[in-house]
């Protein structure tokens, strides 16, 4: 028989990882996340627990700033990023990046074709957009500030590349 584990009213800061869920072939009957203060850059990754619900996790904590692959009407993948960079990183081919509220302090790179980054209205990205593939969307974000690009201009959302799309 597993275990049960319950994760509540913590303030959980980190520059990594704030909650890690690793099997390491144990079972886990029931895992619950509950009323937690998170700003972390991964709170759940890896071999995440069939029953750690992400969407729950979402819904039952506060969060400095959430990102996360959302795909057919749930979260899509096993974990939930404090940054869009690294979910921007592991997106694939037709994923939609959703960032929650917050803002996002970083420059932002979309290197992989038909990904979404979507912000919930009220997201902000305090830095630079990078696309660098085609059938790229950016839908509902704040872009503020800009960075500087190669070139020395500052850029709020940047879209190409030296070579043109589709060209090595």
């Amino acid at each position: 028989s597993g275990s049960n584990v319950t994760i509540t009213d913590n303030d959980v800061t980190s520059t990594d990882s704030g909650i890690l869920s690793e099997s390491h072939g144990v079972p886990v009957d029931d895992v619950t996340v509950t009323d937690n203060v998170i700003d972390a850059d991964i709170v759940a990754v890896n071999d995440t627990p069939d029953n750690l619900d992400l969407d729950a996790v979402l819904a039952d904590n506060d969060f400095e700033g959430a990102t996360y692959l959302y795909d057919d009407g749930e979260v899509g993948s096993d974990a939930i990023y404090g940054a869009i960079g690294p979910a921007a990183d592991a997106a694939s081919d037709g994923d939609t990046v959703v960032a929650e509220g917050g803002t996002f302090t970083e420059n932002v790179t979309l290197d992989t074709a038909n990904v979404t980054l979507r912000g919930d209205g009220s997201s902000v990205v305090d830095g630079r957009i990078d696309i660098t593939e085609d059938a790229v969307a950016v839908e509902d974000l704040t872009v503020r500030h800009g960075a500087p690009s190669g070139s020395d201009e500052v850029e709020g959302i940047f879209v190409g590349n030296a070579n043109g799309f589709g060209n090595t």
